[in-house]
């Protein structure tokens, strides 16, 4: 069984002589970007998650592993045959399943606390 959250957020930015654009060629404000302190999957520039969002993600996830009896543990790595196994319990990210994929970054999950 799995629950999904989608936050809104462009989450990885390509940048252009100074500008930061989304996948769609949105232009993103500079005071929302967040910059890796290395590459993560080819990425150094990122969509940030404001507090208020973060915030609320964090009190949902507490809500949900307390309801549904899951484990409080972030996993950050591409590791599938870990989440994939039923004694499994806990939080994953599509970054979990998908190599290529790059949500939640690993800045944002360290900052992650429930």
């Amino acid at each position: 069984k799995t629950i999904g959250i989608e936050l809104v957020n462009w989450n990885h930015l390509s940048e252009l002589n100074g500008l930061y654009y989304s996948w769609t060629k949105k232009l993103i404000k500079k005071e929302d970007v967040v910059q890796a302190p290395k590459a993560w999957r080819g990425c150094t520039y990122f969509h940030n998650v404001p507090k208020k969002q973060h915030k609320a993600l964090c009190e949902l996830l507490a809500y949900l592993c307390s309801e549904y009896n899951i484990k409080k543990e972030l996993t950050r790595e591409f590791n599938p045959d870990k989440i994939k196994d039923a004694k499994w319990s806990g939080i994953c990210f599509h970054s979990s399943f998908h190599p290529e994929k790059t949500d939640f970054y690993p800045m944002v999950i360290d900052k992650i606390q429930i």
